[in-house]
C-alpha cells in the first residue's frame, strides 16, 4: 500500500510542476522531469529506498521547542482555542521544516556517494526514498551501498479512472436505507450509533457488509440488534455478544451476502478471542481500524491527526495549571501514547510524527510505530 501510495504521488509529481499533497500538514513535492525521462543506452531509472533517518534527536528538540512556544502564549494570548491552533500550527511548521532538511542531507549524501548530480533526481521530502537514473557502475554502487536497503526499476505507474463511483455510492445508500432506516428515513438506532457500508469483501470479494460502530459498551450490542430488527431477522452468533460481532440475514438475498459487523469502541476484536485490527481485517477483506476509537484517539473521531495532538497538548497545559489537577482514566487510555502515567509534550509530539507518517502511506498501528 505504502509503495502504491508513494507510486501515485511520484507520477503527479513527474508530470506537473507542483502538486498539494492530500494531508493539511504535508507541502508539496516536486520532481523534476529528468527523474522520469526515457531508458538510454547507458542508463534506467530506478526507485531507491533507503535506511530511514532517525526522528529521535528531532522529536526531542521539538517538543521542548513546542513546550516554551506554548507556555510563551499565556502572557499575549488569552483564547485557549487560539493557543491550541497556534501551537499545533508551530509544531506542524518547525517539525516538518527538520524533517525535510534531513531528507535532503540524507538523499544528497547518498547522491554523492552513488555520483549523481541532484538536479537529476527526484527526493522525497518525507519519506526515504529516491527516484533517478542510474550507470550500470551506479547501480553496482547502489547494490553495495550500507545505506540504501531497496532498489527497483522505476515504471510511472498506469492509473486507471475509476468509473463505477456513482454505482457504488448508490448502491450503499440501497442498503443502509434497507437495513437502518424507517419508511420516513429516521435512522433506526440512537444518534451516537454510526453506519458505514462495504461492498465486494470478505474472502470471496462477494460479502456485502453493513458496518455499525460508535457503540458504547457491549450491552449496546443487543439493543441495536433488536433496532435494526424493526425490518430485518437476524441469526444471532452461536456464542455471547461481543466487539466484532456478525450478524447474518436469514432473508438475504440472490447476490451479495449482507453481513452486519458491529464494533463497540475500546473494545478487543475478534471471535471466540481478541485478534489485532490487522487479523481481524484480513478476515473481514477491509480495514476495520477506522470503526474503532484507538490509542491517540483524543476526540474520539475515529482518526488520528493533528487535532488529537492539540488535545494532549491542551490537556497537558490545563493539569499544568490547576492546582491539584488529574487526568481521568479515558483520557489516559487515549493520550498518554508512551505510557508513562501522563499526558504532555512527548505525548502530542509521538502523535503528530504518527500523523505523518500515515500521512505519507505508513500503515502501522501508532504502538507498532512507537515501537
Amino acid at each position: 500500500m505504502k509503495k502504491r501510495l508513494l507510486s501515485a504521488v511520484l507520477a503527479a509529481a513527474l508530470s506537473m510542476t507542483a502538486l498539494t499533497a492530500v494531508p493539511t500538514a504535508v507541502t508539496a513535492e516536486t520532481a523534476p522531469e529528468t527523474a522520469a525521462s526515457e531508458e538510454t543506452a547507458q542508463t534506467k531509472n530506478y526507485w531507491i529506498f533507503y535506511k530511514n533517518i532517525d526522528t529521535s534527536e528531532i522529536d526531542t528538540i521539538v517538543s521542548q521547542k513546542t513546550h516554551d512556544y506554548q507556555y510563551s502564549l499565556y502572557d499575549t494570548v488569552s483564547d485557549q482555542r487560539e493557543i491550541e491552533k497556534m501551537v499545533t500550527d508551530y509544531y506542524k511548521r518547525i517539525r516538518l521544516d527538520m524533517l525535510k532538511e534531513a531528507f535532503a542531507e540524507k538523499s544528497a549524501e547518498i547522491l554523492s556517494e552513488l555520483g549523481v548530480e541532484p538536479s537529476a533526481a527526484w527526493c522525497s521530502q518525507f519519506t526515504p526514498s529516491i527516484v533517478c537514473s542510474l550507470t550500470d557502475e551506479q547501480y553496482q554502487k547502489a547494490l553495495n551501498s550500507d545505506i540504501i536497503t531497496e532498489i527497483n526499476l522505476y515504471t510511472p505507474p498506469d492509473l486507471q479512472p475509476v468509473t463505477d463511483i456513482a454505482d457504488a455510492l448508490e448502491k450503499k445508500e440501497e442498503i443502509l436505507n434497507a437495513y437502518t432506516r424507517s419508511t420516513d428515513g429516521k435512522s433506526l438506532c440512537d444518534d451516537y450509533v454510526k453506519f458505514d457500508v462495504v461492498l465486494n469483501a470478505g474472502k470471496d470479494n462477494r460479502t456485502d457488509y453493513l458496518v455499525v460502530y460508535g457503540l458504547k459498551s457491549k450491552d449496546d450490542i443487543s439493543k441495536v440488534k433488536s433496532q435494526l430488527d424493526r425490518k430485518h431477522f437476524w441469526e444471532n452468533p452461536t456464542m455471547e455478544l461481543y466487539s466484532g460481532v456478525s450478524l447474518y440475514d436469514i432473508a438475504k438475498s440472490q447476490g451479495n451476502r449482507i453481513t452486519p459487523v458491529i464494533f463497540v469502541e475500546d473494545e478487543a476484536l475478534g471471535w471466540a478471542f481478541p485478534v489485532s485490527v490487522k487479523e481481524y481485517s484480513e478476515q473481514v477483506g477491509f480495514d476495520v481500524s477506522p470503526y474503532i476509537i484507538s490509542l491517540g484517539d483524543g476526540n474520539g473521531d475515529y482518526k488520528i491527526d493533528a487535532v488529537d495532538a492539540s488535545e494532549a497538548l491542551s490537556l497537558y497545559s490545563k493539569v499544568q495549571t490547576d492546582n491539584g489537577g488529574a487526568y481521568t482514566a479515558d483520557q489516559l487510555k487515549h493520550l498518554d501514547v508512551d505510557k508513562d502515567g501522563a499526558v504532555n509534550a512527548l505525548d502530542a509530539s509521538a502523535i503528530l510524527s504518527y500523523y505523518a507518517f500515515t500521512a505519507t502511506g505508513g500503515e502501522a498501528s501508532l504502538p507498532d510505530f512507537l515501537k
